[in-house]
């Protein structure tokens, strides 16, 4: 595990400095002094990094204080779902290739909520409630729907 130190505006160490708590207890105390001593303090993380090609993440960093009124760096996460929009034929060629495109197209045609999906929205957003009643209603698992929306994308302007 590491423990950060972090200085604004640091030109060199633009991420931090970060303590190993595997190094000797005294090297781990040369350092957080020699980075108290240079204007670092420590940076405590909120939330997480989520980055992926269904989620974004940012952060920003801003002064605090510690339980005992320390001064401290709060690193917070902030992370947005990406919704992904697909490609007609895309989805239409994918399912064929999995054997699947009947069985679909059937529950699209049967079901006026899914019709409405098809025609007017093809988004998918992971871990949404939409995307597990999307599962559901089509029957296929979210699995599928996952990889389904990473080869069927599209830009839409």
């Amino acid at each position: 595990m590491t423990t950060k130190y972090y200085k604004p505006n640091d030109a060199v160490n633009k991420n931090g400095i970060e303590i190993d708590d595997s190094w000797p207890v005294d090297v781990q105390q040369m350092q957080r002094e020699l980075a108290k001593k240079n204007g670092y303090l420590p940076l405590v993380e909120v939330g997480s990094d989520e980055t992926s090609a269904f989620a974004h993440s940012t952060f920003t960093i801003s002064p605090s204080k510690d339980d005992n009124g320390n001064p401290i760096y709060i690193k917070k996460w902030k992370t947005r779902k990406i919704e992904a929009n697909l490609s007609m034929s895309s989805v239409m060629e994918y399912l064929k290739e999995i054997g699947l495109l009947e069985q679909v197209m059937k529950a699209i045609y049967s079901d006026s909520a899914l019709s409405d999906w098809w025609v007017n929205k093809r988004t998918y957003t992971k871990d949404s409630k939409e995307s597990k009643a999307l599962s559901k209603r089509l029957g296929i698992p979210e699995e599928i729907l996952e990889d389904m929306a990473l080869k069927c994308r599209e830009v839409r302007k």
